[in-house]
């Protein structure tokens, strides 16, 4: 009795990894393999060291090397902010919409910084890390309104790979158009960008 007790969960084992072999098989064939998995983008991730000073509201534009626009897919940045005015950095498309790279705005009473709704540069286009890389325009003086929400509080300071909303970009944000760094300060303020961490959407 219990050897055929045995026999028969023995073929049920194999029955099951049959099964399983054959759905894996199915789902292979029909192109279900990793690189088509839902919401996977091929990408490829790049730093530039760029040492870029700006003491006024200004906009950057950013291009591939090739000249065309770079289909980015996330956007960061490292650097530090002086003085006791509010700055925001956005990325914008050619369509006007922004995404938050990075504000140095905190809420009272707390050390995290908060998200807000929205001169004379000393600086040279950056150099790509390969051939994929992008390069970063002369900031070109740009008047725009910045405003201190209440109970914020600008804070100066350092900041590493920022990225607010400009972690993973929307597909159709950066398109076949150029994008632009667009930078809000307030006077006596200054932004310098050490380094640019991006990913470029590769087909």
């Amino acid at each position: 009795m219990i050897t055929t007790l045995k026999k028969h969960a023995h073929r049920l084992e194999l029955t099951v990894i049959a099964i399983l072999i054959a759905s894996l098989a199915l789902t292979l064939s029909q192109g279900g393999g990793l690189s088509t998995i839902t919401g996977f983008v091929a990408t490829e991730t790049q730093r530039q060291t760029l040492g870029i000073t700006i003491t006024e509201s200004s906009i950057l534009t950013i291009q591939a090397v090739d000249g065309t626009p770079p289909r980015i897919t996330s956007f960061a940045l490292t650097g530090t902010i002086a003085g006791n005015g509010t700055a925001a950095i956005y990325l914008e498309n050619h369509h006007g919409q922004r995404r938050l790279i990075h504000t140095n705005l905190k809420r009272k009473g707390s050390t995290a910084l908060t998200a807000i709704t929205g001169a004379f540069t000393e600086t040279t286009p950056s150099e790509p890390v390969d051939a994929t890389g992008i390069l970063i325009g002369q900031a070109t003086p740009e008047p725009g309104t910045l405003e201190t929400p209440d109970k914020t509080i600008p804070t100066p300071g350092p900041f590493d790979e920022s990225c607010f909303d400009t972690c993973q970009l929307a597909p159709d944000f950066a398109d076949d158009e150029p994008l632009t760094i667009r930078v809000l300060l307030q006077p006596g303020t200054t932004l310098s960008i050490t380094t640019i961490t991006y990913t470029i959407h590769t087909p």
